[in-house]
């Protein structure tokens, strides 16, 4: 009987949002967020970042044939934004106070390759048919509408277990990440992602990563993965629009009352440091 995959991938983006969370020692995503504040004046190195956030409000958006509908309760995977520290006296340590004036907006989608399923055409899991595509590019374009500075997607790809002792397990971790990224390159599946013309402000990113200890609390905590970049990021074109202005009223007024949630790190250098809330 043919091995099934640990998971499914709606699964393993819970699991690895809330590894992102816990363990931001392991945030390649921290390198993603420098990129998207590249064009911004805010010089701070400390960031806010908010997981899985529903906005409870509708926002003006234009469906396919270009007419605007109410959209309730749109769930975003990641946001975030720069922080500017401000000493108070009597502190020892600076004050963070998240701004809201330049945010992002990122899209986690999970691939999955099992290596021990013995049917080659169920091997790899992955949105690939066209409504699968079309479903992904809405969304990101319902991103831009809203009215976020930049936005990116993030593709997650996991993979089974790496065998062997000691270097041999890294090692073929490292081998098993490749495979399903040749596959989609192959197949075209990444370039078709962001091939409607509305997209091209919107990044790509690739998060290749083979797991090297089974048993750990997550499998995303040990093992050999990096960060592709397929698209850079770039400014928002829609940010002038009428309902994009309004869209990013709402966004503004629905964070100001729960910046109390966010998470805050520090991207210095190559090292990152989190900061505590």
């Amino acid at each position: 009987m043919a091995k099934k995959c640990l998971y499914e991938d709606s699964e393993c983006e819970k699991r690895f949002m809330e590894t992102l969370k816990t363990y931001p020692q392991q945030m390649y995503l921290l390198q993603l967020m420098r990129k998207s504040f590249k064009d911004s004046s805010l010089d701070s190195d400390v960031i806010w970042i908010l997981f899985n956030y529903t906005f409870n409000r509708k926002f003006k958006i234009d469906d396919e044939n270009a007419n605007l509908i109410d959209k309730p309760n749109i769930e975003v995977d990641i946001i975030g934004g720069k922080c500017a520290s401000i000493i108070v006296s009597n502190a020892t340590q600076p004050q963070h106070i998240p701004l809201l004036n330049f945010i992002t907006a990122i899209e986690v989608k999970c691939s999955i390759f099992d290596n021990g399923e013995e049917n080659e055409e169920k091997k790899l899991k992955a949105k690939q048919r066209d409504d699968e595509q079309r479903a992904i590019q809405k969304q990101l374009y319902d991103r831009l509408k809203m009215g976020f500075n930049k936005v990116s997607l993030l593709e997650l790809l996991v993979t089974n277990q790496g065998k062997g002792q000691n270097s041999d397990a890294w090692l073929n971790a490292s081998y098993n990440a490749t495979i399903p990224y040749d596959i989609m390159e192959k197949d075209e599946i990444f370039k078709n992602r962001l091939s409607n013309e509305s997209l091209t402000a919107v990044g790509h990113y690739v998060f290749k990563k083979g797991s090297v200890k089974k048993d750990e609390i997550n499998e995303f905590l040990s093992g050999s993965g990096e960060v592709v970049v397929k698209k850079e990021t770039k400014l928002n074109p829609f940010l002038k629009d009428e309902y994009t202005i309004r869209n990013r009223k709402i966004i503004e007024e629905a964070l100001n009352r729960d910046l109390s949630k966010v998470y805050f790190y520090r991207i210095r250098g190559s090292v990152q440091y989190f900061v505590s809330t």
